[in-house]
Formats: C-alpha cells, sequence, structure tokens
C-alpha cells in the first residue's frame, strides 16, 4: 500500500509538472512531506485495525473458555447428585482441571451452603475481563471482589449468595448512616431476579441510612452508570442510588443520584460523566444525602457500566 502511494505521487510529478533544465530530478521537500504524512496515516490505520481484531479475538476467547468452565463444573454437580460444585478449578474435571486458552487466567467463587448452589467465575486475558455465573452467560467485568483489568472492582454484584436475615449485609458493601431501623438487609420477600434482594423497612419515624461500596480501578474522565431494579412500599419519601466521588477519603467534587418515592416499581440508572476521581462510592439508601424517609425499599439486580 505505501509502495502505491509513493508510485501515485511520481505519477502525478510526471503529469503535472513540467521539468525545466535547470532542474533535477528527485523529490521536493513538499513532495517528501505528503509521503511521511500518507505513511503515518496508513500505519495508524493499521495499528488501530490490528489492536481492534486482536480484542475482538480476546474477547471471544475468554467468552467461550467461560462457557467451556460452566459446563465443566455443571457436569462435576450433575455427577455429584446434583450437590456441591468442585471445591477448586484444579480438581474439577476429575482431577484435570478447567481447560484455558492461552493467555487466560481464572479466578473462582463457590457457594454450596445456599440453594440453589452458587458459583461465579473471572477470566482475564490482555486487560480484559468477563465472567460467568451459575445462572449467566459471559459478561464484561469481573464477579464481585475479584481484582479485574480494565473494569472496575464492582461489577454486576449479586445478591443471591448472601444470607438472608437483619443485618446481613452484602459481601463488599458497608452499612451507612441510621441504624437501628426496623430491618436492615438481605431479604427473600422479594426479587426481580433470583430470589434475594436488599432491604430497607423502617416504620414510626424517618430514617437516613442504608449501604456502601467503592467501585474502584477507573479511568479519570470516564463515564460510570449504575442500573439497578428498586420496588417501594408506602410511606417512601426518598430511595435513592447515589454515585459520589467526595465521600470516605475521596477528594473529588462530583455527586449524582437518583430519587424515588412510594409505590414504584422498576429499573432505574444513574450515571456520573467525566469522572474527577479513579474511584466511585455507590449508595442505596432510604432518605440518604439529607433526606429522611420511612417504609419499605428493596434493591436487586445492580448492574455497572463504564466507558
Amino acid at each position: 500500500m505505501i509502495r502505491h502511494s509513493i508510485m501515485l505521487i511520481l505519477r502525478l510529478k510526471s503529469m503535472f509538472l513540467k521539468p525545466k533544465k535547470y532542474i533535477t530530478d528527485g523529490f521536493t521537500i513538499v513532495e517528501l512531506l505528503v509521503v511521511i504524512v500518507v505513511i503515518g496515516i496508513l500505519a495508524a490505520i493499521t495499528i488501530v485495525s490490528y489492536n481492534g481484531i486482536s480484542q475482538k479475538a480476546n474477547i471471544a476467547s475468554l467468552q467461550s473458555d467461560l462457557e467451556n468452565a460452566s459446563k465443566v463444573l455443571k457436569l462435576d454437580q450433575a455427577q455429584n447428585n446434583n450437590e456441591d460444585y468442585p471445591l477448586s478449578l484444579s480438581v474439577a474435571n476429575s482431577g484435570k482441571g478447567v481447560p484455558a486458552s492461552s493467555g487466560t487466567t481464572y479466578q473462582y467463587q463457590l457457594n454450596n451452603s445456599v440453594t440453589p448452589k452458587t458459583f461465579c467465575i473471572t477470566a482475564t486475558k490482555s486487560n480484559l475481563s468477563y465472567y460467568a455465573n451459575n445462572d449467566s452467560r459471559p459478561t464484561v467485568g469481573g464477579c464481585p471482589g475479584d481484582i479485574v483489568s480494565g473494569s472496575p472492582s464492582l461489577t454486576n454484584p449479586s445478591f443471591e449468595s448472601d444470607t438472608v436475615g437483619n443485618g446481613s449485609y452484602p459481601a463488599n458493601w458497608t452499612q451507612y448512616g441510621m441504624t437501628g431501623n426496623s430491618y436492615e438487609g438481605i431479604a427473600n420477600d422479594y426479587a426481580s431476579h433470583g430470589t434475594k434482594s436488599f432491604k430497607i423497612s423502617r416504620s414510626g419515624s424517618d430514617m437516613d441510612g442504608g449501604i456502601w461500596a467503592r467501585i474502584s480501578g477507573l479511568t479519570i474522565g470516564q463515564n460510570i452508570t449504575v442500573s439497578l431494579w428498586i420496588k417501594t412500599g408506602a410511606g417512601v419519601a426518598n430511595a435513592n442510588i447515589v454515585l459520589c466521588t467526595s465521600q470516605h477519603g475521596l477528594t473529588g467534587s462530583q455527586t449524582v443520584n437518583n430519587n424515588q418515592i412510594s409505590n414504584t416499581e422498576g429499573r432505574v440508572s444513574v450515571t456520573l460523566n467525566n469522572v474527577d476521581q479513579t474511584a466511585v462510592d455507590l449508595f442505596l439508601g432510604l432518605g440518604s444525602f439529607g433526606y429522611s424517609s420511612q417504609g419499605n425499599v428493596w434493591f436487586d439486580s445492580l448492574q455497572v457500566t463504564v466507558e
């Protein structure tokens, strides 16, 4: 392609520039600059195309690895009379382990103490991470708590593997604000997906509290969107999700929230554009950030997207 570009320039020169006796054959400075620019453009196109093809190949490889790994784990469970999943990937498949393509590394979580049993695998290759659990297909990101590349550390967390009970806070989350409420923890009386959700229930007086978790591994200037399913009962004045870069040691100045009132049910989202920190705090609460409220609210099916 580069050779053709140079030949084209020579041909154009012979057509439009009439040689004079005092001009010798060769390239002018302008012509050389044009050739350099053309070569640079072609090189950039080639590099971008190669990177795009390479990334697509890695994504396909990760998705294939996770699908195969899920099949192996589910087959092991079936051979174990539909009881426990393997305790580690190395002992799966009758001790042969879970296969992986070149360059793929796994992180494995399981919970054999719940019904149904659950597992989650994060696969990473070349700064890309995908994950899959016992009831999902490969998705970009990682299992909650896993170290992932190219994605936030809190990615599409599920409440399914956590214990049901008042004060039973989900993994990777921390209690925030008022305590002593009637109920605050994992519950199984409502779920938009699976059997569990995080519930706050307060009656008799208003509250300002909930849970928070840190989404780290971001790059300054990225946009982050969190969406989830919220159900609110009667009397709720303010159930909310909040993204913030100015709490718990973060030194940014951004806050964005989405508030829901009583008797609502549906998926809502909140987006923080051009983040000014490499981490963002996510709050799920009843009456948070200066508001007070009471009633019942459930949070479920949370998804984190970073662009």
